[in-house]
């Protein structure tokens, strides 16, 4: 089964318990062939026990589709704490978090930086970062942006 077909055969599991899908794939681990499947609630939390439950659910429902003559194992888990943030929404919650950005063009004469995401309004995200032990604050196009994500500040 594709991809594209399994996600939309588990999206009704996952919306039944109010939760977002993040990312379906397969991974392989030696002659091992894992089907990953992320997820989350709306608010970027997520708790061992949800994932728990909705592998069951999930698994319930794989026995009963074309991938249950594969031999396969499903893991249900959160997208990490440095999860990738894709779309306006991923970046919405983001706010207040600390975030890595990789840029198209260079500010500060750098095309990474790591801070505190203070704002984002859809075209441009402001961040509180650290330059020679001095915060300043960067403002960075929508278009400008190659790559975001969630960052563990140590």
């Amino acid at each position: 089964m594709e991809l594209g077909a399994l996600k939309s055969l588990i999206q009704p599991v996952l919306d039944e318990r109010k939760l977002r899908f993040m990312d379906l794939k397969w991974v392989q681990d030696g002659h091992t062939r894992i089907l990953q499947l992320q997820i989350m609630y709306p608010d970027g939390t997520m708790d061992v026990d949800t994932c728990g439950e909705a592998s069951q659910a999930v698994s319930d429902l794989l026995d009963r589709s074309p991938l249950a003559e594969s031999e396969y194992y499903l893991e249900v888990c959160s997208p990490g704490a440095e999860r990738p943030l894709t779309t306006d929404e991923d970046l919405h919650l983001a706010v207040e978090g600390y975030v890595h950005v990789l840029l198209l063009h260079p500010i500060e004469k750098s095309l990474e930086h790591e801070g505190k995401l203070l704002a984002f309004d859809g075209t441009q995200l402001t961040i509180e970062i650290m330059i020679k032990s001095r915060k300043k604050i960067i403002t960075v196009a929508k278009e400008n942006l190659v790559k975001a994500r969630l960052a563990v500040k140590l």
